[in-house]
């Protein structure tokens, strides 16, 4: 862990909840509304993540997913993901972007196997796993000893910042059409739009080519 790089981030950004300028190589690549997305083979399994919503004591953070170990996108709460495949079983990780923007894989990821028929959808959840009172939050010298301690901390025994969770289509339904409670409010939060999110994933289909 880098001291250093902590601070810079810190003094950088309110939090490191989200930087306040957008930037398409961090920003998240979901989208707003399920009816939003361009399916691509309608025969093909679809895999629908979504963020959950934040709501206090939550502490809303960035995730990086990847699928079978090829990155998909980046979310943040009440933001949404599809993934189309061919493969009868799909292994998803899910990595916070708040110790390290780019060193993210340093601190752990959530997992899920996930058995698939032909064909057949499955609805997954995002959530934070940690909150508010845990996390050092600020931008000055004491907020950046304890976050130091803290990412150290979550660097060794890689217990990561997000975990999934498999629900039925009803339930993914009805938890989509909350939203995030008091996010505005929160430091450091950020409401994104929608040619934001598309400049994002026009940058992430560069990355993966």
């Amino acid at each position: 862990m880098n001291f250093k790089k902590i601070l810079i981030t810190i003094t950088g950004c309110i939090s490191l909840i989200s930087c306040s300028t957008f930037n398409p190589k961090y920003h998240p690549t979901g989208y707003q509304s399920i009816n939003d997305v361009s399916l691509k083979d309608k025969n093909s399994s679809k895999i629908y993540i979504l963020h959950q919503p934040y709501e206090f004591p939550g502490l809303p953070i960035r995730a990086t997913i990847y699928a079978d170990d090829k990155l998909i996108g980046r979310t943040f709460p009440d933001l949404i993901l599809i993934h189309e495949t061919n493969k009868s079983k799909v292994h998803l990780d899910v990595y916070g972007q708040y110790c390290s923007m780019d060193n993210f894989k340093d601190y752990g990821a959530g997992k899920i196997n996930l058995d698939l028929k032909p064909a057949e959808d499955a609805y997954v959840i995002v959530r934070e796993k940690r909150n508010a009172f845990e996390i050092p939050v600020g931008g000055n010298l004491i907020t950046a000893a304890l976050l130091y301690s803290f990412c150290s901390n979550v660097e060794n025994d890689k217990s990561a910042f997000h975990e999934f969770r498999k629900v039925s289509k009803e339930a993914w339904t009805e938890i989509s059409k909350t939203k995030s409670s008091g996010a505005d409010a929160w430091a450091g939060s950020y409401k994104y739009k929608d040619e934001e999110l598309k400049a994002a994933r026009e940058y992430l289909f560069k990355e993966q080519k």
